[in-house]
């Protein structure tokens, strides 16, 4: 008789198999590894605990969990009988500092509403072109005042929560009231070292990436929803790693001194040649639709771009005679 895997074995596997997965309680929702085109983006696939059997509802594969892991195995499930408790006390400590960076999420005291029940903060999403689809999307909420377990008090400020992993893994909290210094807060410890929206982003397709989180939801809306911000011109070793490698990379920049300075910092890590694209004299967030998908659709080799902004081959200024 096939022994069936416990709770602990079967998150194991689907970790070990760099499966992104979500618990769902009843079972768990996970990326499907059998698509034809490796890993699919978006979960579609789901694991069920009542009976472990695995079902993915966009390219039919289904089977028994020993099935499972054999195919992301390679070697037959009642060779696997026994829990290693070597590795199952390295899952346990990893569960453990997950839930402890989680902590410092957890919001004790205050109150968190819809974005739709707090009117300067609706005000202030539709000052800034957030549409419905995208509040919902990110699941934008809002508070005047929250407290989190950590002590610190946050109010008025929209908080945008930001995954990574089909986890939170930091929240972004902007006085919708513009009238607060620093205009962005981040929970106590939070890291923001990844791409916004890094789960659902696609590297084989263009991708825009801008610098803040205000600048990407008409791109969103109008253009592409392959977009994302690295939460300023500076970026972390992690995003690097993570846009290193994208072939068709445009980089939507503020048309100020720090937009401009970003260029040299995608310049030095880029293993490939990537396009800049900006509306003269605005940010994107402040554009209009139209103003945007032109700036995208003419956006330049950064190399052209430079040049151009250099002004060294102006006719005015260069001759051969």
């Amino acid at each position: 008789m096939i022994r069936e895997p416990t709770e602990y074995e079967a998150r194991n596997l689907l970790l070990s198999s760099g499966i992104r997965f979500e618990d769902k309680g009843h079972y768990y929702s996970i990326r499907c590894p059998f698509h034809k085109n490796g890993m699919e983006k978006q979960a579609s696939a789901a694991l069920y605990k009542a009976n472990w059997f695995f079902k993915c509802f966009t390219c039919g594969e289904s089977m028994p969990f020993h099935r499972l892991y054999q195919e992301l195995k390679h070697e037959p499930w009642n060779e696997h009988g026994t829990i290693k408790l070597v590795e199952k006390d390295l899952y346990e400590r990893r569960v453990q500092q997950l839930e402890k960076e989680r902590s410092s999420f957890e919001i004790i005291a205050g109150k968190i509403t819809e974005v739709y029940d707090n009117a300067k903060a609706l005000a202030y999403c539709r000052s800034r072109s957030l549409s419905d689809a995208f509040i919902k999307e990110f699941k934008i909420r809002a508070t005047d005042l929250c407290q989190f377990k950590n002590k610190k008090l946050w109010h008025d400020r929209l908080l945008i929560p930001i995954y990574y992993q089909g986890k939170l893994y930091s929240l972004e909290g902007r006085d919708y009231l513009r009238t607060q210094t620093p205009k962005c807060l981040y929970p106590k410890d939070a890291q923001v070292s990844i791409c916004f929206n890094q789960d659902n982003l696609r590297k084989d397709q263009p991708l825009v990436v801008c610098e803040g989180l205000m600048d990407i939801p008409k791109v969103w809306d109008y253009v592409t929803k392959n977009t994302t911000v690295t939460f300023g011109v500076s970026l972390a070793q992690e995003q690097k790693d993570f846009l290193k490698d994208c072939k068709n990379l445009i980089l939507f920049i503020d048309d100020d001194k720090a937009g401009h300075s970003s260029i040299d910092f995608f310049e030095d890590f880029m293993e490939y040649d990537f396009k800049v694209a900006r509306v003269h004299g605005k940010d994107p967030g402040d554009s209009t639709p139209e103003e945007i998908e032109y700036a995208i659709s003419h956006a330049k080799p950064f190399g052209e771009f430079v040049i151009e902004e250099s002004g060294l081959f102006n006719k005015e200024k260069f001759s051969l005679y």
